[in-house]
Parts: C-alpha cells; sequence; structure tokens
C-alpha cells in the first residue's frame, strides 16, 4: 500500500514542469535552488516523500534512518549551486541511459523496483554503477524507449535449461601479438607478399579483428596494411588484401561454426569498406590519397577498380584524392603520369559478351557500358526492343573492364572491325570453329594484349573469373580438391556395373564376354588404365573434354606456381599432355595413344 500511494503521488509529480514543480516545492515549506536536468529526479523525490508524509503516511526510512537527511540532501544539493555549475542549466540531455536491474537482484524498497531508471549524463550512470554493479544499461535516443528498457524484464538472467544450450565456441584464432605485428609491417611496407600471405593463412585475425575492421599496423597513425601499400607503392600487397576480403573460404576459416546457409557478404563489404575509406590519424588521409599523391598508378587501378571505394573522401586540409594528384611526385614525367592518373578517375566502362546457355544463336558483342548497366542476370532482349520476345535469351557471359571509356571504345573496335585482313582472317576462322568459346578466345587475348582486366563466366566454378589472376587460380584449385576428395579409385575399380561392362566391350567393338585377342581397342584418351582407374579426378568433368581444353587456353602457364597451386599444375600438365592445341586449325587435336 505505501509503495502504491507513492507511485500515484510520483507519477502526479513528474507530470508538472519546472515551473509547477518549483510552486509546489515552496508550498511544502522546501527552500531549493534552481531545478535543472541533473537535480529535477532529486527534488522530485523530496516532493514525493514530503507530500506522503503530509497526507498522513509514515515517514520512509532513508539511508541514515532518520528524517533530517532530507534536509541535509536538500542543503548540499542548493550548496552545489553556490559555485560555478559544470553543466548548463539550460542543459537538455540528447541521449538517455536506461538500467534494468536483474530479476533476482532484490531491491530495498519497491518504489524504486516500479521506478525506472534512466540516467541524462554520464557521470551520473556511473556514480550509480558503482553501487549496483549487477545492473545493466542501455542507451537510447528518447527517454521513452530507455523507460521502457528500464521496466523491463532481464531475459538473461531467468531460469534457463542449461543442458540444453550449447557453450558459445573457444574462437580459433586470436589478434596478432606486436612481434607479428611488427612483421606484418615490415612486409606490406616492403612487398614481401610471399611473407605477408604465410603470416595471414596461417592466422586470419592478423587481416581483420573480431569486429571485422582492419588490424592497425602502426598505432600512432593508425595505419593498416592498405596505408603501408599506397604509401609505398606495393601494389601486390593492395590486391592480395582485397582478393582476401572477398575470399569466402577466408571468412569460413574464421568462423569454424559456419552456418551453410551464410553467405558472409555483410563481413565482405565490411571489411572493404573499412580498409578502402578509413583514413589515417595525422591528415585524415585514406589509401587512395597517399596512392595519388605519390602518383602510384598501379595501386590507383586496383583501388578504382572496387565499387566500395569513396573517392570524393576529403583530408584534413579539405581536398580530395582527384586534387593531390602527383603534388608529391618528384620525377621529370609528372605531366605524363598526372595525365594518365586523371584518366583514371572517369567512369568506368565494361564491354560485354552476350550468349544464350545452349549456344543455339551465335555469341553477340555488346556496346561498351557503364557499371550500372552491366548487369550480368539481364538479358539482351530487354536491352534491344528490335529483337523478337520468342528468341532465345542472351545474357552477359564475358565481359571487358572496368577500363576508362577511351579504352574500352578502342577494345570494342579493335574486336569487331580487326585492323588488319590477317587478323580479320584469323578471328573469322575461330569463331567459325569454335562457336562455344570463340569470340572469347579472341577477346581474352586482346585483353591481355591491351591490359584490360577480364573476367568470364564459368558453370563448373559458378562464377565469373579470369584464370590469370590469383582469384581465378584459387576458385580453381579449390574445385579441383572438391573432385579429389570425392574421386574414390578403388571403389572405382572395384564396383563394376553392367552398363560399364558394356561400354567396355563396346570399345573392342564385341558385344559377348569373351575378348578376342586379335581385336584393337578404339583410341581414345582414356584408354589408358592410369587416366581411368587413378586420374579421373584430374579431368573437369570426370573425363577429358572440351571443358579442359577451354580452361587449359585461359590459363598462362607463366603464373602457375606449383607451391600455391598443386592440383591446378598438376592438371595442367596432365590436360598438355593428353591433346594439343591448335588455335587456327581444328578445335582440339587429340594425341592418339595406342596399346603397345
Amino acid at each position: 500500500m505505501v509503495a502504491q500511494a507513492m507511485e500515484a503521488i510520483r507519477a502526479r509529480i513528474e507530470a508538472l514542469d519546472n515551473d509547477q514543480l518549483l510552486k509546489e516545492l515552496k508550498t511544502v515549506g522546501l527552500n531549493i535552488g534552481p531545478i535543472t536536468s541533473t537535480t529535477k529526479a532529486t527534488f522530485i523525490g523530496l516532493l514525493v516523500k514530503k507530500l506522503y508524509k503530509l497526507s498522513g503516511g509514515e515517514d520512509q526510512p532513508d539511508n541514515n534512518g532518520n528524517a533530517d537527511h532530507q534536509q541535509s540532501e536538500l542543503s548540499n544539493v542548493n550548496s552545489s549551486h553556490n559555485t560555478t555549475p559544470k553543466r548548463s542549466t539550460q542543459e537538455t540531455p540528447s541521449l538517455y541511459y536506461g538500467v534494468r536491474l536483474r530479476n533476482d537482484q532484490d531491491p530495498q524498497d519497491d518504489a524504486i523496483a516500479k521506478t525506472p531508471l534512466v540516467f541524462g549524463h554520464k557521470k551520473d550512470l556511473e556514480k550509480y554503477l558503482k553501487s549496483n554493479k549487477t545492473a545493466r544499461f542501455k542507451l537510447f535516443t528518447t527517454k521513452k524507449d530507455a523507460e521502457d528498457f528500464s521496466m523491463s524484464l532481464d531475459v538473461t538472467s531467468t531460469s534457463i535449461n542449461t543442458s540444453v544450450v550449447e557453450a558459445e565456441p573457444q574462437p580459433r584464432y586470436h589478434g596478432p601479438s606486436r612481434p607479428i605485428i611488427s612483421q606484418l609491417q615490415r612486409s606490406a611496407r616492403n612487398g614481401l607478399l610471399e611473407q605477408y600471405s604465410k603470416l595471414i593463412n596461417e592466422n586470419p585475425r592478423c587481416l581483420v579483428t573480431d569486429y571485422e575492421t582492419p588490424v592497425i599496423l602502426h598505432e600512432g597513425l593508425r595505419y593498416n596494411a592498405m596505408h603501408f601499400a599506397a604509401h609505398y607503392n606495393q601494389p601486390e600487397i593492395c590486391s592480395f588484401v582485397m582478393e582476401k576480403c572477398k575470399d569466402i573460404n577466408f571468412w569460413k576459416q574464421i568462423y569454424c561454426n559456419n552456418d551453410p546457409k551464410r553467405s558472409h557478404q555483410d563481413s565482405i563489404n565490411t571489411s572493404l569498406d573499412r580498409y578502402l575509406n578509413t583514413p589515417d590519424k595525422m591528415l585524415l588521409e585514406t589509401p587512395l590519397h597517399f596512392a595519388c599523391k605519390f602518383g602510384f598508378t598501379e595501386v590507383i587501378k586496383n583501388l578504382l577498380a572496387e565499387p566500395v571505394l569513396q573517392r570524393n573522401c576529403k583530408n584534413k586540409a579539405g581536398k580530395t584524392p582527384y586534387e593531390i594528384i602527383c603534388s608529391r611526385y618528384t620525377n621529370d614525367d609528372i605531366q605524363q603520369v598526372k595525365e594518365s592518373i586523371e584518366s583514371l578517375f572517369t567512369e568506368n566502362c565494361y564491354v560485354p559478351i552476350y550468349r544464350c546457355d545452349d549456344n543455339v544463336m551465335p555469341a553477340k558483342l555488346g556496346t561498351p557500358c557503364k557499371l550500372l548497366q552491366l548487369d550480368t542476370s539481364l538479358n539482351e532482349n530487354s536491352l534491344d526492343k528490335t529483337l523478337s520476345p520468342v528468341d532465345p535469351k542472351r545474357i552477359v557471359r564475358a565481359y571487358a573492364g572496368p577500363t576508362s571509356p577511351a579504352l574500352a571504345k578502342q577494345f570494342h573496335k579493335m574486336l569487331a572491325t580487326p585492323p588488319s585482313l590477317e587478323k580479320r582472317r584469323v578471328y573469322s576462322d575461330i569463331k567459325r570453329r569454335d562457336s562455344e568459346k570463340g569470340i572469347e578466345r579472341i577477346a581474352r587475348s586482346l585483353a591481355r594484349d591491351m591490359h584490360v582486366p577480364w573476367k568470364e563466366y564459368w558453370k563448373f566454378v559458378g562464377d565469373y573469373a579470369d584464370f590469370t589472376t590469383p582469384d581465378g587460380l584459387s576458385k580453381l584449385e579449390e574445385y579441383l580438391r572438391q573432385l579429389k576428395e570425392k574421386a574414390d579409385p578403388m571403389e572405382a575399380k572395384n564396383d563394376v556395373t553392367d552398363l560399364e561392362e558394356l561400354v567396355a566391350n563396346m570399345e573392342t567393338m564385341n558385344l559377348s564376354k569373351q575378348t578376342e585377342n586379335n581385336l584393337t581397342p578404339r583410341n581414345s584418351v582414356l584408354d589408358n588404365p592410369t587416366d581411368i582407374e587413378s586420374h579421373g579426378h584430374y579431368f573437369l568433368a570426370g573425363k577429358l573434354s572440351a571443358l579442359d581444353l577451354d580452361v587449359m587456353r585461359a590459363i598462362n602457364q607463366e603464373d602457375l606456381d606449383g607451391d600455391k597451386y598443386p592440383l591446378v599444375t598438376q592438371w595442367y600438365h596432365k590436360v598438355s599432355s593428353c591433346a594439343s592445341i591448335d588455335i587456327i586449325g581444328d578445335r582440339y587435336k587429340m594425341k592418339r595413344i595406342l596399346f603397345t
């Protein structure tokens, strides 16, 4: 009953404004100082106790056990305003701290338990939490939300069946120590890619923290690896960091209990954004600022290729990266380098190639377009209104870019109308003999010569890839690794079905189960027993096919590293030993493997 009566009085008093509250306090004979956001709660509590006592209720015991404590508390509040106040008397808190007590915590007063605990200043909150160490708080922008939080139940302390709840797994990796950070800094600064990648592969937390933020390699300047790569012209480190952040297997390695339905796209976007757009602590410059002012063209190309990059971030002097191009460049060719970098800042363009899935119609070269227009799920029929609705839908299956509009236009012209008659004949012959990948082969070779990025869709990988880059080779290495894990040579050898036996007999043109000694098997790449029994997983489709030769054409043999990509290297040599490729002649020429 006491708590209900005081709660009713408190509800009425809290509805009063400062002037009305001051009038009520003077009516009951309380001599007070100015009412501010800091002192209002105290005055309300004193007034509630005074009104309850005047209404005939018993005096509530306070901290000192006597009623004189009210007057001393009041005098302390008044005396605090005789000095210079720490906060403005007109200050209204913009943030509110709601405090919630644990369910098993027994407050001394029922009125306190039913009163929302809300603080407008952090110092008041800290003072309260020192005496209530089990309380929990949360920050809100409105007082109403803070009050609702304070009066809600603490679900974390309710009784639950602990036998059902699984314990949170311990992290597999921990943040790097100071010696490791020194090694990371030295590797990023000097371009030691092998050493840097080894540290990242051994511990992914050397690249991102538990909060998916970049690992800081220089505390004073707040430099991460991208700052060092851009400052010291290390494009390989720059590319490695971005490719690693976009690698799904990298995030699966971090999160050991990975949900197969989880795409990690949020983690990829967050890490890329913070690596590319985080300014340093001294001049507030991003990695793009560093690369632009020192004139590092290759680093700028890598950075501008990322859509998440913010090009117009301003440094401490209010300058964008474009405005400080070559400001710290000291060589004689400064004008030439500056013009080449400025051309990179023009909006990137792409040259798409459209193709239908069943190849019933030839591929078509699209006109240069911008990034927003390059939607790989967009079909050509929706762009060209002259096409019939019944025509097969051709979708983007390869594209060159991103690159400057001028270079994209030149690439399109070179591909559509070759400059020499000889090249026209060669291009026409390739497209005529290779209807499935002919135009992609030509465009791929042209992109290498013109140093234009190139990607094409590979159905077995399920993604766009360039097998001349580390990212593309990593995808191929992962696919071959999965094939090798699925392959079981002993099972394949022992488990021979009737259909397989029939195929084997058909190879010798013998439908009976008796083997004729005078018959010679048909020549085939897969007639070699080693290919069938132990090397089936070397081929992308289980046996040598056009797919293997298409992928082999897309790989630059000089890029193969047996240590980094052992399965790709082994597969490449196996395919090249079984078939020879003539770019002008027939599509595929298989070497005859005869039994002797």
